[in-house]
Formats: structure tokens, C-alpha cells, sequence
């Protein structure tokens, strides 16, 4: 029996692909690719351009070391919660591991802390992947209603949502995003990984939910914010519930290195911006060089705004009197001599004179004016001094 071909049209349904057969990015766009269903990415660049490119990046990875060790036994340890997630304690840095005691066994999961090379600024890891194996000893799994979230989400077209939001219980996401003392994003899987407990999370929009009582679905504006700070990344200690002995390792983040085009692994989603002379950054998200972030005191702004003007500050230039042209990019503080209102000992600032060479030398004219007998006058010594 004959059968009918049919052309491939799935191209015409991809907004930001342009040409006959979509094989552009239309303006404001970049990164071209058959497994994006947008066609290409939207620029970001936090705002500040709309003209950006695919980067000449390729993906690197940032690591954990070795493996963590979790043992939970009788005792009454003192649980750090964050974000309503109780933390595993800091482990010992010559063993990996660490033990907690509990009075009960709870039901509710423990969650790892990544290290501090998995948080700061990240966002060249956009559209990468946190990957992870975890494992633990309790008799059950957890229930289903763990992926609810993420089910609800997807029925979302087909039922109101006011309803949907009604129907949540409570949830643990695998791994929870804290950023900005106010952005939490949460991943739930589809399904629980096999056996093995590996786990691959995509960093982007469309796997990640705003923590709250509408878990409303991220948006990438939201998502590239949030990378810019991390301050926390935290993951779900193991599958099961009731566990004794839990264990994280083959921990590893994507994050997108610049480097001479046509190497492997390219990252596609990293954007590189045509960033304004204030801001430096593949997304323009950091103050330029003579430049520091400012945040606004008060703002009244849509949420959007917030997130770009506030979180992620702006750039002001520096305030060091035209005596150093850097500064610290989040504090100000200027690289030279601080913001040159003030001398180190044993220096005194003096109006009067512009150029740091010539401020007084405070101990030697004293020196001077204590051998003279305190008969020379103190300005004859200044003056002879210099």
C-alpha cells in the first residue's frame, strides 16, 4: 500500500524562527535550534540590550568532589529549615559524612546543601543541567502525590486553574533554587528516577515552578534573575520515605565557558549581548568597569521591574573623587585608596592639595620640629620638608 508523504511543517509553528524554512532567528533572538519548540531563545540581557548572539560558549562542568554521607539515628539534633526544608547539617570536611538524631522518624525528606561553587552568579548555566545521583534506605517510596505539581501544571489547559491551585497538598521537590533573599523555584520530576536514583535537571523555564501558594510556572526573565544569585541549591536527600542512611554523589552543574568556536559541546541557550559600557557579562548582568550594583532603597515597579532594578541591581559609576577610575563591583568601595576622604596613618588629608604626594608626613615633621627646640616655626618645617 502506497503511502502518503506528507512535508515537514512543524517549523512554521516557531515564533522566533524566521525564513522559509525557519532557518533564522528573527531580531532579538538567537540560538537556532530544532529542540527549542520557540525555534530560537528570546534575548534577555537583563533588559539593558535586545541585541544578542549565540555565545562561542561550550559546556564545562563544576563539580562536587567525592560523595556525601547522610546516617540519621536516635538523638535530638538541631535541623536547620529553610524555604520549609529541614537541611542536612554541614558534613565533616576528612569524612563526607555527618550524622543527625532525630526523636522520630519523619516522613518528611531531608535536603543536601550544594557547596559554594554551585552558587553565585550562573547564568551561563542556563538551559544546562544539574546532574545528581542520590540514595536512601527507607522501606516506601514516597507517595505520588511528590509529582503533583508538575501533573497539575500540565492539565493546566484543561481545568480551571483557580481550582487546580486548590487541589495542592504537601509537596518536596527534588532540587529548590533560593536566590535574591526572595525568588524560590522548585523542580519536580515527571516520574522518580530508577533505581539508581540519577537524575538530570534541565535549567530551564519550562522545569521550574515559583514556590507559593499559585506555584505559578517560571518564566525565563525570572529564571535568569535567579541565576544570577544563587544562594542556595538544595536537593532532596533520596526517594524514600522513613530512610536511615541517605548518599549524594556524582554531583555536576553545566556551566557555559567562552572559547574558540567549533568546540564541542556547545552551549545553546547562552546568549552573548552587545551590553551599553555600564554593564559587563554574557547578559549584561554586572556592572562594567568603572561601574558598581546598586540596589533602589524603595522601588514601585511591575514584577518584572522589581526583578531586573531591584534583585539585580543597576549600575552606578564610581564614587572615588577622581583619584581611582575602579571600584568594587558590589560594594563601591573604590581599588585604590578607598573613597580618598581619608588618609592611612601616618598621612592627614589636606584640602588644599590635589596629588596624594603631597600630603603631610605627620610623624617626620614632628621629628624635625622637636630637634629645631620648637623654635622653627611648624609651616618652615612643611615647607622645608617638601
Amino acid at each position: 500500500m502506497t503511502q502518503l508523504a506528507f512535508p515537514d511543517v512543524s517549523f512554521y509553528f516557531q515564533p522566533l524562527a524566521e525564513g522559509r524554512k525557519c532557518a533564522s532567528c528573527k531580531l532579538g533572538s538567537f540560538g537556532l535550534s530544532s529542540e527549542n519548540p520557540e525555534g530560537c531563545f528570546q534575548c534577555f540581557c537583563f533588559g539593558r540590550s535586545s541585541s544578542c548572539r549565540q555565545g562561542t560558549h561550550s559546556w564545562t562542568q563544576v563539580v562536587m568532589a567525592g560523595e556525601r554521607l547522610l546516617a540519621i539515628g536516635r538523638g535530638n539534633s538541631r535541623l536547620e529549615r529553610s524555604q520549609g526544608l529541614i537541611l542536612v547539617p554541614d558534613y565533616d570536611d576528612d569524612s563526607r559524612s555527618v550524622r543527625v538524631g532525630v526523636e522520630s522518624i519523619s516522613t518528611a525528606p531531608l535536603y543536601w546543601s550544594l557547596p559554594k561553587t554551585f552558587l553565585g552568579d550562573k547564568v551561563a548555566s542556563y538551559n544546562g543541567f544539574l546532574r545528581f545521583q542520590t540514595w536512601s534506605n527507607g522501606p516506601r517510596p514516597y507517595s505520588p502525590d511528590v509529582l503533583q505539581v508538575v501533573v497539575l501544571i500540565e492539565l493546566a489547559e484543561h481545568i480551571d486553574l483557580m481550582f487546580l491551585f486548590m487541589l495542592y497538598g504537601q509537596e518536596f521537590p527534588l532540587v529548590q533554587l533560593q536566590s535574591h533573599d526572595r525568588i524560590v523555584l522548585e523542580h519536580f520530576p515527571r516520574r522518580q528516577s530508577a533505581s539508581d536514583g540519577r537524575y538530570e535537571v534541565r535549567l530551564h523555564e519550562e522545569e521550574w515552578v515559583e514556590k507559593g501558594a499559585r506555584h505559578l510556572p517560571a518564566t525565563r526573565e525570572v529564571l535568569m534573575v535567579a541565576l544570577q544569585g544563587l544562594e542556595r541549591v538544595l536537593v532532596r536527600a533520596g526517594d524514600r520515605m522513613e530512610s536511615t542512611q541517605a548518599r549524594l554523589k556524582g554531583v555536576a552543574l553545566d556551566v557555559g565557558m567562552e572559547t574558540e568556536s567549533g568546540l564541542s559541546r556547545p552551549a545553546v541557550g547562552v546568549e552573548t549581548c552587545d551590553c551599553p559600557p555600564e554593564y559587563s557579562g554574557s547578559s549584561c548582568q554586572n556592572p562594567g568597569r568603572g561601574h558598581y550594583r546598586w540596589h533602589r532603597a524603595q522601588y514601585q515597579a511591575t514584577t518584572e521591574e522589581i526583578m531586573l532594578v531591584h534583585l539585580a541591581g543597576e549600575a552606578r559609576p564610581c564614587k572615588c573623587n577622581g583619584r581611582a577610575e575602579q571600584c568594587h563591583p558590589e560594594t563601591g568601595k573604590c581599588m585604590v585608596r578607598k573613597q580618598c576622604f581619608s588618609c592611612s596613618r601616618p598621612f592627614q588629608f589636606s584640602p588644599a592639595l590635589v596629588f596624594p604626594s603631597h600630603m603631610l608626613l605627620l610623624d617626620m615633621v614632628t621629628i624635625l620640629h622637636a630637634f629645631s627646640g620648637h623654635h622653627t616655626p611648624l609651616y618652615a618645617l612643611i615647607a622645608f620638608y617638601f
